[in-house]
């Protein structure tokens, strides 16, 4: 048996302990992923692709968020924008045409090693070159081409053309833009005001979901440019901003608030709107225009982007209701704790995009912040903090799911693995701490893993955290460092050690994305729909009220958009209806059914039904003949209607005189015939023609009256005598309807008188039968023959009369 040193021995448990804690430690699900963009990743070829999956593996992650829509452009053939001019994309062939899809290669290559790909599309900017110098893309389909600039002119479309869709600064504060405030340093923007401009991105990233097997679509520059800024005297309140300008936009906004906003006027003309040194002067072109710090202007641009966040996430739920929707979102500078409140933020104030609200509504799946910040500086970690705690607490009270967004291009090795372990709540920072559900690193860079000039870590000097001592100056490292510096805290090149080894490493084993429960065994569905005119025309801005035909479910409310869609997210099942109501116009939303998990298509239209009614009695089926009650009824009336909705019932006992409102079931007492009335009107002033109940009701026995001629048979002789029975009767209810006798012979011989049928209120008759005069000779009080009359009504009531006849004894 071989001796084992004792350092040997300690070194191996240490190994077993650590790795034994490793394993428990990460054996949770969480992201952990990569964003892949391909300015700096190759990402058109096999070989390209094979690398950025091997890059995953090494660094044992589970998820790429791989970048297909760059400018308007497609790394992906099934699409329906053109596709992407970078050279060798596709693999083409001698003519050019793509023998290869890129995106369908990565999907499947990366599923089969249990890799999630998330489609990373950017979604505000759709061109970055001058039109002029470096020329137009080449394909005229190109949204640029098509809705900037106006190629048989060779200038851009006119800013009240309704093909134009960028967005644009005022002429008095273009600082860092150019063409008339319509380019942005070199990015062209779609303003999301545009309903044409964000209804053609909603249906190009549809189109993406439907095609091809997505686990996610992730979102980056869903917001407005980064635009100059009007800094009045007064502080970062009365700051505004000088983008959204579009035409079309503008419009819409004077549409609906008018005269409650506020608006440059030919006053403001020469006024300096800055407190820089560069004077920023109000000019005639800015006049009739919101004010750039005006509050509902402000509220008015952050809507348009979240607008298109919610069609969005409606749109590719209701093709694919598993995909997951994250967004990129903006983490400048510092967060809310540093800033002192959200609303202070520059996502909120500055570029618009109210992230915060998207998670609250549930329209973001993945809250993924780029909190790109040094750790080595002690500012940055501050503001790192502020970000990923506000991030995860978000996250949390909302129901959906935080990733970190590292920006390891900024940082030392050592710096990205802090900050991942504090996102992930890891040793040393897991006392006190909540995980997020992931972090992903911005960005891979080149997937030449030996290569150091693009690669996802950065030269630090005098770095606080480089190990084993502080303050040394770190080198900027390779990828395969990088990710060996995940799996195992040190160098795959020179075994450097990143970080104590007495922590487990970041990723020690391989675990999956964590499940998220609202998209696997969901409890609410979705709605969308359109709010169009008769003519199909949008109604921009009308308001949508979706109310649940159960009772104790709530109603939810909408706003469309400037293409007439609405939606709600995260609505309890069931069957709902609604209303829409834009000014004097007022729509339907026919009935339809919210099933767990899908989204449900509720498009309204003018409603032009009237409700339909239903009455019922109780008892449901007359006790008498003839469809006559005999004693008071109940009726209750049920009213439905598949769109607007029942607004009232109303019913009249006196043939329309009078009209009582419904409140719940009601007596019908009188006697006689009743004729029950009744009728609903909609919550679109549509009312049913009456309808009717005939009611008869009878509680009143008929009278009657008999007497026979003669009554007293004489003499005893054994013959038949006609006797004459005489009758009257009345029934003022439902009248008279029959007469029965019923000779009842004290001797037990049969007699009988034909019944008579009666009709009317009143009636009289007379009716004959032979009766023997004959009786035994000890029966001194006669032979007694008893008539029975009984007088019918129509409604089966009855009243009897009993008339005595004698055949005497001769001795009285």
């Amino acid at each position: 048996m071989k001796r084992i040193s004792f350092v040997a021995f300690f070194s191996f448990c240490f190994l077993f302990v650590t790795g034994a804690h490793a394993g428990s430690a990460q054996s949770a699900p969480e992201y952990r992923a990569l964003w892949v963009e391909t300015f700096n990743t190759p990402l058109g070829t096999r070989a390209e692709i094979d690398r950025v999956i091997a890059s995953a593996e090494a660094g044992r992650i589970n998820a790429i968020f791989a970048q297909v829509r760059r400018r308007g452009d497609s790394w992906y053939l099934d699409t329906l924008e053109p596709l992407t001019q970078v050279a060798n994309v596709g693999e083409p062939d001698s003519s050019g045409r793509w023998t290869l899809d890129p995106l369908k290669y990565l999907i499947e290559q990366a599923h089969t090693r249990g890799i999630e790909v998330h489609a990373f599309v950017i979604i505000g900017a759709v061109y970055n070159a001058h039109p002029t110098i470096t020329g137009l893309p080449r394909d005229p389909k190109h949204a640029f081409n098509q809705n900037f600039w106006d190629r048989s002119t060779s200038a851009l479309y006119p800013t009240s053309d309704l093909r134009q869709w960028s967005t644009r600064a005022l002429p008095h504060n273009a600082t860092g833009t150019t063409f008339d405030g319509q380019r942005f340093g070199a990015e062209w923007y779609i303003d999301f005001g545009h309903p044409a401009a964000s209804a053609y991105t909603v249906d190009v990233l549809t189109h993406l979901v439907r095609q091809y097997d997505l686990d996610g679509i992730h979102l980056d520059r869903i917001r407005y440019p980064e635009a100059p800024i009007d800094q009045p005297a007064g502080g970062i309140a009365a700051w505004g901003i000088n983008v959204g300008y579009n035409d079309t936009s503008v419009n819409r906004f004077r549409t609906r608030y008018g005269s409650a906003a506020t608006y440059y006027t030919t006053e403001d003309i020469g006024k300096n709107v800055s407190s820089d040194a560069a004077p920023r002067r109000i000019g005639s072109g800015d006049v009739g225009y919101p004010r750039t710090g005006d509050s509902l202007w402000n509220d008015w641009r952050r809507e348009q982007v979240t607008n298109f966040a919610r069609r969005l996430y409606l749109n590719v739920t209701a093709v694919k209701p598993r995909i997951k929707v994250s967004a990129a979102t903006i983490a400048f500078w510092t967060g809310p704790v540093g800033s002192g409140g959200w609303e202070r933020t520059e996502a909120h104030y500055r570029v618009f995009q109210d992230w915060r609200s998207w998670v609250q509504e549930g329209i973001l799946d993945l809250a993924t912040p780029m909190i790109y910040k040094r750790e080595h500086s002690a500012l940055e970690r501050t503001q790192y903090d502020d970000w990923l705690s506000f991030t995860k607490t978000l996250a949390a009270s909302s129901g959906r799911q935080s990733v970190a967004g590292l920006g390891a291009y900024l940082n030392g090795v050592e710096g990205t693995l802090r900050q991942a372990r504090r996102a992930l709540a890891r040793a040393p920072f897991e006392t006190g701490n909540t995980a997020a559900d992931g972090v992903i690193f911005y960005a891979l860079g080149s997937t030449a893993g030996t290569t150091v000039g693009n690669s996802t870590s950065a030269a630090v000097t005098t770095n606080p955290f480089s190990y084993p001592a502080a303050g040394l100056n770190t080198p900027k490292r390779t990828n395969d460092d990088f990710f060996a510096g995940l799996t195992t805290s040190a160098a795959r090149s020179d075994s450097t050690l990143f970080e104590d080894p007495a922590y487990p490493s970041l990723f020690a084993t391989t675990v999956p994305p964590p499940d998220m429960p609202w998209k696997t065994a969901p409890t609410l569905g979705h709605v969308m729909g359109f709010a169009l005119d008769a003519d199909g025309q949008p109604l921009d801005g009308a308001f949508v009220t979706l109310v649940p035909r159960s009772v104790g479910a709530a109603s939810r409310s909408a706003r469309a958009d400037g293409g007439g869609f609405y939606g709600v997210v995260g609505i309890a099942p069931g069957a709902y209806s609604g209303r829409i109501v834009h000014g004097t116009t007022q729509l339907a939303v026919c009935e339809f059914a919210v099933t767990p998990g899908h989204v449900a298509t509720a498009s309204a239209r003018p409603d032009a039904s009237a409700p339909v009614t239903m009455a019922t009695i109780d008892p449901s089926a007359p006790a008498g003949a003839g469809g006559w009650y005999l004693d008071t009824v109940r009726i209750a009336l049920d009213a439905a209607d598949d769109c607007s909705g029942v607004a009232s019932t109303h019913y009249s006992l006196d043939g329309g005189a009078t009209w009582q409102p419904y409140a719940g079931g009601f007596a019908v007492a009188q006697e006689g015939t009743t004729v029950v009335q009744y009728r609903s009107t909609d919550a679109a002033g549509n009312t049913e023609a009456a309808q009717s109940l005939t009611v008869r009701i009878d509680k009143t026995d008929p009278t009657v009256s008999a007497a026979a001629d003669p009554r007293e048979l004489r003499p005893p002789n054994g013959l038949l005598v006609p006797v004459t029975v005489k009758g009257s009767a009345a029934d003022a209810v439902s009248g008279l309807a029959s007469v029965t006798y019923e000779i009842v012979d004290e001797y037990g011989m049969p007699f009988a008188i034909a019944p008579r049928a009666l009709s009317g209120a009143s009636a009289a008759w007379a009716d004959s039968v032979a009766l023997e005069a004959r009786r035994d000779g000890a029966d001194l009080d006669g032979r007694l023959y008893r008539i029975v009359v009984t007088v019918r009504d129509e409604s089966g009531r009855t009243s009897t009369t009993t008339i005595r006849v004698i055949a005497m004894h001769d001795r009285r």
